[in-house]
């Protein structure tokens, strides 16, 4: 046995189930990349919550017994509160277990009177006698803190009409378990917790909300303590210095308008060229943050002797960065590259390209959805779409174009964003035809058109021809005026209003002379047959007399085949 697949062999397992399991594994390649960046960056949080602490042998020392300045211990729960964006941590060996953790954050917030609310329909079973569900001395309910829950729906969503008419004046704090625990509901995500949170907080704002983070730890780059209402968004650029006076005088976390976008991008981002973008912008962004987020890395490393007076970590760190950037640039290169060598492809077939933009939230997913099936998520919420998405679309019975769904655009959209998702992007500067979609029912369509026009120029594609589509007319009141135009369409694109039109707006756009024709060919030209089952649409082939061939040609195609064509004649120029 010289190879692990002969060992295999020997136990039972053949050739076929190994080449299945491999193919599994190959089609999980980009989950396993996630999850290894999800983990690599929790590592450095870590890391830098360590570092920015001065984690040292000191700290491990034993403790003297006595409860005050016990170092180790202080130093661990300010490391702890660091990597979870919080204002303190209590880490303590006195603590057994989740249960009682939870038991002590629930006492220490509820008083008679008080009623606990849970959202999320009922708790862990051990948290029952904890609360008073089942009868137990010493319980909440013993000390006169009442308990109101509100299931879930039946899909596993949260009732938010049933939450709203579940808080009152005597709700003081809201349990939220993110673990399914023994039910069979799906655990919560961060972006999940953090809608329900802002909903709560929106019912009554001096509400406490508290997480059971119970197995979700680390396995997102975000903790359910940065989601809720303990954080600062500043809707514009904030210089590093800015960002972190800012957060010292609120005493909560500071994000400005790009790191909230960029974050934003990281939960939508799927495929591997999105998270490939994303993750070079955010370290773009990072890179001049390093003095303002953390001043630790200003001390120096290296002993005298060895590397001159030392090396600042900070130094250290900016150099790992320039190699991740570096690095990442040179994946992206090679995206573009595929992307040029398809393009290319396209090119020679004569296939024309049709790039959908727009404002995001605006409807792009949706009409790519509507006109070819491409079943993508078209769902109401910002940055839904970052993965450019193309299909093949039959405009007509003589025209078939290649048509892409590109990320949304916004204002005051992020430097580092743009240059990111140039590899994306650029698809616009080699289009045949822009369809700009708009949200004619925002009351800023305008000015989102007018955001949309200005990074088309950045981008080189002001000169493309431009069809502006103005969707979601269903919205619009019967009696406003619609915009109107040579090159304006309104359509639905959920209820399949005015698609027909626009399909006849892009057919005449992109009419560059494709015909369907009958071909005559002797059967000593049979090599032409060839060469129209290469460069055109061949839809039929008959044998008698001649070889008889009903064919989609291109104009280049006609020129080669005109002589045995006599239904087709040659168009005429304007001159003539």
């Amino acid at each position: 046995m010289t190879d692990t697949n002969s060992i295999y062999n020997q136990l039972g397992v053949s050739d076929q189930v190994l080449r299945f399991g491999q193919e599994v594994l190959e089609g999980l390649t980009d989950q396993f990349r996630h999850i290894d960046q999800v983990a690599e960056f929790n590592q450095a949080k870590v890391i830098a919550a360590m570092q920015k602490n001065r984690v040292n042998a000191t700290h491990f020392n034993l403790s003297t017994g006595y409860g005050y300045d016990d170092e180790g211990r202080d130093n661990l729960e300010r490391v702890y509160a660091d990597c979870f964006g919080t204002e303190a941590a209590l880490v303590r060996p006195q603590i057994t277990c989740g249960t009682h953790a939870l038991a002590l954050a629930l006492g220490a917030n509820l008083l008679p009177g008080d009623e606990l609310l849970s959202p999320v329909g009922g708790p862990y079973d051990t948290l029952e006698e904890v609360i008073g569900i089942r009868p137990s001395p010493c319980s909440l309910k013993e000390y006169g803190v009442s308990y109101r829950q509100v299931d879930l729906l039946p899909g596993g969503g949260f009732d938010y009409d049933g939450i709203r008419a579940a808080i009152n004046e005597k709700t003081k704090l809201i349990t939220i378990q993110r673990s399914k625990g023994y039910a069979t509901r799906p655990s919560y995500s961060v972006e999940e917790i953090g809608k329900l949170i802002a909903f709560c907080k929106e019912c009554k704002p001096d509400v406490l909300c508290m997480v059971d983070n119970c197995y979700g730890e680390f396995v997102e780059t975000q903790e359910p303590t940065n989601v809720g209402a303990d954080m600062v968004v500043v809707d514009n650029p904030l210089s590093p210095s800015q960002q972190r006076v800012l957060s010292e005088e609120l005493n909560v976390s500071v994000l400005d308008r790009s790191a909230l976008i960029l974050d934003i991008f990281a939960q939508r981002a799927r495929t591997r060229e999105g998270r490939l973008q994303v993750e070079l912008a955010q370290y773009k962004y990072l890179l001049p943050r390093l003095t303002g987020m953390w001043k630790h890395l200003e001390r120096q490393e290296g002993a005298i002797g060895t590397r001159g007076p030392g090396e600042t970590q900070l130094e250290t760190d900016r150099r790992h960065i320039h190699r991740k950037i570096d690095k990442l640039k040179a994946e992206l290169e090679e995206v573009r590259r595929v992307r040029g060598t398809q393009r290319q492809r396209r090119m020679k077939n004569e296939i024309p390209v049709v790039a959908i933009v727009g404002y995001t939230n605006a409807g792009k997913s949706t009409l790519l959805n509507a006109i070819t099936g491409a079943g993508i998520p078209a769902n109401n919420r910002l940055f839904d779409t970052l993965d450019t998405t193309t299909r093949l679309l039959t405009v007509s019975d003589t025209l078939d174009v290649v048509i892409s769904d590109t990320v949304g655009f916004i204002r005051k959209l992020p430097h580092q964003l743009v240059e990111a998702f140039k590899a994306t992007l650029e698809e616009l500067e080699y289009a045949d035809l822009l369809l700009h979609v708009i949200d004619v029912s925002n009351p800023e369509w305008q000015h989102q058109s007018e955001v949309v026009e200005n990074l088309i120029v950045e981008l080189g594609a002001s000169e493309i021809p431009r069809i502006d589509v103005f969707n979601k007319c269903d919205c619009v009141e019967a009696g406003d005026l619609r915009p109107h135009g040579a090159d304006i369409c309104s359509i639905s694109a959920r209820t399949g209003e005015g698609v027909d039109r626009l399909l006849e707006m892009i057919d005449q756009r992109l009419d560059k002379g494709t015909r369907r024709v009958r071909i005559h060919l002797p059967y000593d030209k049979g090599g032409l047959l060839d060469m129209l089952y290469r460069d055109a649409k061949v839809e039929n082939v008959e044998y008698g007399e001649t070889i008889d061939v009903t064919a989609v040609c291109p104009p280049r195609v006609l020129g080669q085949i005109a002589d045995y064509t006599p239904d087709w004649e040659p168009p005429k120029e304007d001159w003539e």
